[in-house]
C-alpha cells in the first residue's frame, strides 16, 4: 500500500469516526465527495480527468471501508464495531444495496430495516449450518470410501 493510500485511509477513518460520533446516517458518496474536496486538483484542460480519477480512487478505498460493516459470519464482532456491552450487535449497520450502501446507527434503524437485517442474519445462519452439514457429510463419505 502506498503512502498516499495510507493517508487517504486515515482520512476516511477520521471522517467516518466523526460521522459515527455524531450518530448520523453515513452515505458512501458523502465520504468520497468530502475526501476529494480536501484535495487541490491541478488546474488546466485535464482537470475534469483528474477529478474523475480522484473520485474513482477514493471510491474504491471508501467501498472497502464501508464493506467492513457488512454483517458476516464471525465468532465475535470486532471491538471497534461492537455496540458497548454486546457480543455481536454493531454500532452501525450497512443498509441498502452494494451500489448505494449507507451506514446507519443501530439507534436510527427503522423497524423495517431492523426486520430486514434480522432476516438476513437468519438466512446467513441457516446457510452456514447447511454448509457445515455438507462438509461433515462429505468427510464421512470420503472416510467410508
Amino acid at each position: 500500500m502506498s503512502e498516499m493510500q495510507k493517508k487517504l485511509n486515515e482520512q476516511i477513518t477520521e471522517l467516518l469516526e466523526a460521522r459515527m460520533a455524531a450518530k448520523v446516517v453515513i452515505h458512501r458518496d458523502y465520504l468520497v465527495t468530502e475526501i476529494v474536496r480536501m484535495r487541490v486538483l491541478p488546474p488546466g484542460p485535464d482537470r475534469e480527468f483528474w477529478d474523475w480519477a480522484a473520485h474513482q480512487a477514493v471510491a474504491q478505498l471508501v467501498r472497502k471501508k464501508v464493506s467492513s460493516y457488512r454483517v458476516s459470519a464471525r465468532e465475535r464482532t470486532p471491538e471497534q464495531l461492537a455496540f458497548p456491552g454486546w457480543k455481536h450487535l454493531q454500532k452501525f449497520y450497512a443498509i441498502g444495496t452494494e451500489e448505494e450502501p449507507q451506514l446507519v446507527p443501530v439507534e436510527l434503524l427503522s423497524a423495517e430495516q431492523r426486520r430486514e437485517k434480522i432476516a438476513e442474519l437468519r438466512r446467513m445462519g441457516d446457510s452456514c449450518h447447511e454448509h457445515a452439514d455438507e462438509l461433515q457429510r462429505y468427510g464421512e463419505m470420503t472416510v467410508a470410501a
